[in-house]
């Protein structure tokens, strides 16, 4: 569980929805267990240095999916990511996290028990080697990677720029179901959600209940990708 392997795109666990894409990788590292592929993923992204009412945003809709059966997905960064990841952790559910970096690298530092506590409860994934650092440009890369494998992804808050408005944009082109936490501070760390929700189409969702009404339909496509896979 604790050492590095491959996943191929031939492989049965390979995430279907990422399987799907032109751009997907032949081939991902992972470290951690082996996930149920009939649950369906959920992203859950936003900034690193964010406020407190996103992060605890970030947190109860993470809980409140994993509870409702859904697979929380984010990049372990600092701020939203962290708070995602703990939600689903902390509901008794399962999370993965996307590296921008080796899966033996633990980027940031500080989230060493965080790391720890998804390999015993999830997966870490990257496409890069081992011991590979993080730079800006592999945390953009990985984004794809994160919309790629979700049905929708979740803004808890963000900037006009930056990597999370990166993250929207791989949703959008995937045809992933984009939503907002609409209950955001009025100053610049969330003028982005603002944005995405009043000019881009995302749909506002502020409960787990909100969010699973939003991704019934795309749930039900989940299942089909993942019957055809099965079936061939």
């Amino acid at each position: 569980m604790n050492e590095p392997r491959n996943l191929t795109r031939s492989q049965p666990n390979y995430p279907p929805m990422l399987r799907k894409l032109a751009d997907a990788p032949d081939a991902l590292r992972h470290i951690g267990i082996t996930l149920p592929l009939d649950t369906p993923m959920v992203a859950i992204v936003g900034a690193r240095d964010c406020t407190r009412h996103a992060k605890n945003a970030a947190y109860r809709l993470a809980g409140d999916l994993t509870e409702k059966g859904y697979l929380i997905v984010s990049g372990m960064a600092a701020g939203i990511d962290s708070a995602a990841h703990r939600g689903a952790l902390d509901a008794g559910g399962l999370t993965v996290a996307v590296l921008g970096c080796g899966v033996d690298v633990c980027y940031p530092s500080e989230n060493r028990e965080l790391y720890r506590r998804i390999i015993r409860n999830g997966l870490i994934l990257s496409e890069y080697a081992e011991g590979t650092k993080p730079n800006h440009g592999s945390f953009l890369q990985r984004n794809r990677l994160i919309a790629g494998m979700s049905i929708g992804m979740i803004i808890a808050e963000s900037g006009i720029g930056g990597g999370t408005r990166n993250a929207a944009a791989h949703a959008r082109r995937y045809g992933r179901i984009l939503m907002g936490e609409p209950n955001v501070s009025p100053d610049k760390t969330s003028a982005g959600v603002r944005d995405l929700i009043d000019n881009h189409g995302a749909i506002p969702v502020s409960t787990g209940a909100a969010a699973e009404e939003a991704l019934a339909q795309a749930s039900v496509l989940y299942q089909h990708a993942l019957a055809r896979f099965q079936n061939q």
